[in-house]
């Protein structure tokens, strides 16, 4: 199995369950705390590149300082790049990476058929 990076928040429960799903597998996991070790816009860019959604899929919009940094569902990749990157309070939790997809493992179970797919096959 691929290595898997996760941008991990150990208070946030979705993100420890994905972390235990993801310590099941065979996989080499690296475990990146983006709180203690904030992403830089060209990161932030990067994994936007690896997303099929949506940018603005990656913000948690309801936390007061999506508002601070003026972000909203209208604003563009720019303005979302600059907002995650100044309050990574603001990335969306967990996110993933596995095989040069960027996944949003909320709920971690959305990483059953992603990461146990090719076992089965």
């Amino acid at each position: 199995m691929s290595k898997i990076t996760i941008y991990h928040n150990p208070k946030c429960s979705n993100s420890r369950g994905a972390l235990e799903l993801l310590r099941e597998t065979d996989a080499e996991v690296e475990v990146i705390e983006y709180l203690k070790s904030p992403l830089d816009v060209a990161t932030i860019a990067q994994l936007l590149d690896w997303y099929s959604g949506e940018p603005i899929d990656l913000v948690r919009l309801k936390e007061p300082e999506a508002a601070q940094y003026g972000v909203s569902a209208q604003s563009n990749v720019a303005e979302i790049i600059v907002a995650l990157a100044a309050a990574p309070v603001l990335i969306q939790r967990p996110l993933v990476i596995y095989k040069g997809q960027l996944i949003i493992a909320r709920p971690p179970s959305v990483l059953d058929s992603i990461l146990f797919e090719s076992e089965r096959s």
